[in-house]
């Protein structure tokens, strides 16, 4: 083989300059995050374009964005799934549908500041998932007035029986948990004669907790008392990203 010229070496080091010109930089990421979990967690569900970013003791749960001053509209149900997903592996602290952070940077600095909150909020809801409650009149029985035991309110056609027994229930049923939530009425989408609450339920009670539900239903004919979930703790969650 014959031994390289000084012509070969003098193409050979124009052509590594223009293959340099033609490098672009990578463009800057955004991330929307999903919630935050503890960094010990492992086996995670692997969903498309979903990574964990530790900080510490903490995780978020994000995936890239290319464009955060273009920023789409939230994907709330791909955000529920995403979420869910995760919460049926670990504890998970929701974030709202549609967070985003500009950078790796700014998500950092906001772990940092909120860094003792989140993981106290993680302590808290650690074996735990929601359950909503729903009261409502029972079909045909609207005007009927009846009052089961332990509810004089009665259900009146008006609804103002149905949330004055729904707030029993809920108080009778709020005894042995944690923490439990009910939405101001009345609540935008929702019907005059109907209530809800939240419960924050240890994941060994759940059967306790729904057979208790189930006891509150068996008690008024003239009421329908509906338990669903488990679900994360979506009502008990409020993440600052503020300052």
């Amino acid at each position: 083989m014959p031994a390289p010229t000084a012509a070969m070496h003098r193409r050979r080091r124009s052509y590594r300059r223009e293959t340099t010109l033609v490098k672009r930089p990578r463009a800057a990421q955004a991330y929307r995050l999903f919630g935050l979990i503890t960094a010990r967690t492992n086996h995670l569900p692997r969903l498309p374009e979903l990574r964990t970013e530790r900080f510490e003791d903490l995780a978020a749960v994000v995936a890239e964005q290319p464009n955060a001053s273009a920023a789409p509209a939230p994907d709330i149900e791909r955000h529920r799934v995403v979420v869910a997903d995760v919460f049926a592996h670990c504890a998970i602290l929701p974030a709202p549908p549609g967070t985003v952070f500009r950078s790796m940077g700014a998500l950092r600095r906001w772990v940092a500041l909120h860094h003792t909150a989140l993981l106290g909020g993680l302590a808290y809801i650690e074996g735990r998932a929601e359950a909503r409650v729903h009261v409502r009149r029972a079909r045909g029985a609207a005007g009927r007035g009846v009052a089961g035991e332990g509810h004089a309110a009665g259900v009146q056609r008006d609804g103002v029986g149905v949330e004055a027994a729904a707030t029993q229930i809920f108080h009778e049923l709020g005894r042995a948990q944690p923490a439990w939530v009910v939405p101001p009425a009345p609540a935008a989408g929702r019907d005059a004669g109907e209530a809800s609450a939240s419960f924050l339920v240890d994941r060994s009670r759940w059967r306790a907790f729904a057979d208790a539900v189930a006891a509150e239903q068996h008690r008024d004919p003239a009421l329908e008392v509906r338990l669903t979930g488990p679900w994360p703790p979506y009502d008990f969650v409020r993440l600052q990203f503020g300052g």
